[in-house]
This record gives C-alpha cells, structure tokens and sequence, in this order.
C-alpha cells in the first residue's frame, strides 16, 4: 500500500462539512508515512483545522480486463505548523490544481489506518 501511495499523484480526501460528508480531489505526496498536500482556505482546510477524521482514497483500474487496485487511508487531518516541516513541504515541487492553493497552507493525514485490495 504504501509503494503505491508514493507512486500515485492524485487522490481523492473524504471528509465532513457542515454535518455533511464531502469527498474532492488532491494532488499529494507520501512523505515519511504522512500523506501531505496543499490547500487553501474552505472544507479540506477546515477539516484539518478541526483535526477531524478524514480518508484519502487512490485506485487504479482497467475497465477492460475487469482488474485494478485501492488503498485506503484513514486518519485524522492536521494543518502543518512546524516550520521545519512547511519548509521541507514547499521543496516537494507539489503543485497544487488551482493558482489559489499554490501559497495556502500543508495538510497532513496523519494514518491510522491503511489497507488495501487487488481484483485481478
């Protein structure tokens, strides 16, 4: 699981919103068993910022053979405030999808669980 968690760019943060569940994509890296990405102020921000319990999702299919992969990973959301580590982050070359997020703040999952399957 965690071999593909580095392979993988984009996935996809499960959380809650205003007592409602929400689920958007993130590009992210898989740094010393945390997943971190950048974001801006709104959902995945406040979730962080509440420390709430969050998933991040990555997967990987094949319509035609009917064969493919998941990862899971749950944990809870932390906004990054050691400057060593913000730092170390920035030196990534994550870019984040919009010009709005390029200079928010890290996000970190911290895991607490992660677990994985295989069709084939």
């Amino acid at each position: 699981c965690e071999a593909l968690l580095d392979q993988m760019p984009v996935g996809r943060v499960a959380f809650v919103f205003a007592t409602q569940p929400g689920v958007l994509p993130v590009n992210y890296r898989w740094v010393e068993g945390e997943v971190l990405f950048r974001t801006f102020t709104g959902q995945k921000f406040h979730a962080a910022k509440m420390h709430q319990h969050v998933a991040l999702e990555i997967d990987e299919w094949d319509a035609e053979l009917r064969s493919g992969w998941s990862v899971l990973v749950k944990g809870h959301a932390e906004e990054v405030i050691e400057w060593d580590k913000a730092r170390a982050a920035d030196e990534l070359g994550l870019v984040p999808w919009t010009d709005a997020a390029q200079l928010g703040p890290w996000v970190r999952i911290v895991p607490e669980e992660i677990t994985g399957r295989r069709i084939e």
